[in-house]
């Protein structure tokens, strides 16, 4: 799913993966970052809301970007953020907000998302 304000200034995407028999580890999380923030980027651990993990901040081609490498059980979820380079601090509060508001949400077997 894809975010925007209005006007549009950043874009928040999230999007979530479950594994069908055991909670997703700290290592799935390491795994799945790897290579995806430029080398050398920091992975600070997180607690938000109902999901633990990674996040990490880094700039890119005129972009402030920030990941989010989350888990709850057997669900994993992959959020990012960007801005264009400069605004980076204009909708931290509201993305910080959204992402807190995360709960898992089990439907029969499956598990999903909701904001």
């Amino acid at each position: 799913a894809t975010f925007h304000a209005s006007p549009p200034r950043g874009a928040l995407q999230i999007s979530s993966a479950r594994k069908e028999e055991e909670s997703v580890t700290v290592q799935d999380l390491k795994e799945f970052a790897e290579g995806r923030a430029p080398a050398g980027t920091a992975l600070s651990a997180v607690n938000l809301g109902l999901f633990s993990g990674f996040s990490a901040e880094y700039s890119r081609e005129g972009f402030f970007w920030r990941e989010w490498w989350l888990r709850s059980g057997p669900l994993m979820v992959y959020v990012t953020y960007n801005v264009e380079s400069g605004n980076e601090g204009s909708e931290t509060d509201g993305v910080e907000r959204i992402i807190a508001s995360l709960e898992p949400v089990q439907s029969g077997p499956l598990y999903t998302t909701r904001v």
